[in-house]
């Protein structure tokens, strides 16, 4: 079943390694929380393969689009939300030394601390 998930991305796993024929993959995974709602949900989602899917950073708003599977093996049964297509609606991660407007009111500081306070400070 396709689905999709809009959300923040809390972080970005990397899986990348060699096959059992020393051959590279590329696969990642990616945690995505929803911003609305009182209780909001979370997504895990991994992406396996050779074609090129966006890879987005930590602090991005994104949907995912993925494919839920269930497998069996000896019994059990397995979930998997498998990546097959990212859209960032809104880059929030540091990706440059330069910042936006936006970005730089938000680490400006709230207090200025004058000459006399700096006099007092430890360090």
């Amino acid at each position: 079943m396709n689905s999709e998930f809009t959300g923040e991305v809390l972080n970005v796993i990397e899986k990348s390694g060699t096959k059992k024929d020393g051959t590279a993959f590329n696969a990642w995974a990616i945690v995505v929380k929803e911003q609305d709602g009182s209780y909001p949900d979370s997504l895990l989602a991994d992406f396996f393969g050779d074609k090129t899917v966006t890879k987005p950073n930590v602090g991005d708003i994104v949907v995912v689009h993925f494919h839920q599977r269930v497998s069996e093996y000896n019994g059990k049964f397995y979930g998997q939300n498998n990546l097959w297509k990212v859209e960032i609606l809104r880059a929030g991660g540091v990706t440059t030394r330069e910042t936006t407007p936006e970005q730089t009111e938000a680490i400006a500081p709230q207090d200025e601390i004058g000459a006399e306070e700096k006099a007092k400070l430890p360090f």
